[in-house]
């Protein structure tokens, strides 16, 4: 009777057990760590008007769920972006492009994506890159707080016009306001391309980019738990292109054709 007892009761210890950690997924599984985003619309690599919402963010997404996260994002001007992500209102910025000076307050992932800066011309221009010095005495459209090279961006000779969009500096290069202007090269391309109606009769592509460029994922380094973050980030990003789910994604977008 005794032995009878005491299996008994072992057996519903077992079963409270196996409640108890049923419950606790449960909960776990209802409540996931929610991060804020913010970036700014950015065709092909951010898009607001995709499901996937652009190849950055399904990277990110897609990244971060390997490690329990998930993740809204906001899209706003990138001046925008950046205030929020200062002021810790939001948790992360997608999209930033590596300085020394944004390196003192922001803390950077692995590279999600690796692109060049691309210059517009005019049609009848004759103009090409060959370095800084070759833009002196131009005005060049460049996009409100958006982090260019230093040598670019220090450099007195050349006239920098900002707007806030690619496509109003586009409209500026074909109205002749701006003699230039430049951004991400596969942004560059699809806006031509959706937006610009027989864009290769008014303008065409500088052969030379201006930079190579590195996209990240970056923290504010206030946020306390911004080194966390991060980390789960390059964990949940190492893991994509270990098992190919990085290379199907970037694939998707079709970016060379």
């Amino acid at each position: 009777m005794k032995r009878y007892l005491r299996s008994q009761s072992r057996s519903i210890l077992r079963k409270i057990a196996c409640s108890m950690l049923l419950l606790i997924s449960s909960l776990t599984g209802a409540e996931p760590l929610v991060l804020a985003a913010v970036g700014d619309p950015w065709p092909v690599l951010l898009n607001p008007d995709t499901k996937q919402q652009g190849l950055l963010v399904e990277v990110v997404r897609e990244a971060f769920q390997t490690q329990g996260y998930e993740f809204e994002i906001n899209f706003v001007p990138w001046s925008r972006a950046m205030v929020l992500v200062q002021q810790q209102r939001a948790d992360l910025l997608i999209g930033a492009w590596y300085s020394d000076d944004r390196n003192r307050y922001l803390q950077y992932s692995e590279v999600i994506f690796a692109s060049v800066i691309r210059i517009i011309k005019p049609k009848n221009s004759t103009f090409e890159y060959t370095g800084i010095s070759s833009l002196r005495g131009l005005r060049v459209g460049t996009i409100l707080s958006y982090q260019y090279n230093d040598d670019f961006l220090t450099d007195t000779g050349i006239a920098r016009i900002t707007s806030d969009s690619l496509l109003n500096n586009i409209h500026n290069l074909i109205a002749g306001r701006i003699d230039l202007t430049l951004d991400d090269h596969y942004v560059v391309k699809h806006m031509l391309d959706t937006h610009i109606d027989d864009w290769q009769s008014k303008l065409s592509l500088v052969e030379n980019p201006l930079m190579a460029k590195n996209l990240y994922l970056a923290a504010n380094r206030s946020n306390p738990k911004h080194q966390t973050i991060i980390k789960a980030f390059n964990l949940g990003l190492a893991q994509l292109k270990k098992d190919g789910r990085y290379d199907k994604i970037v694939e998707s977008y079709h970016l060379e054709e």
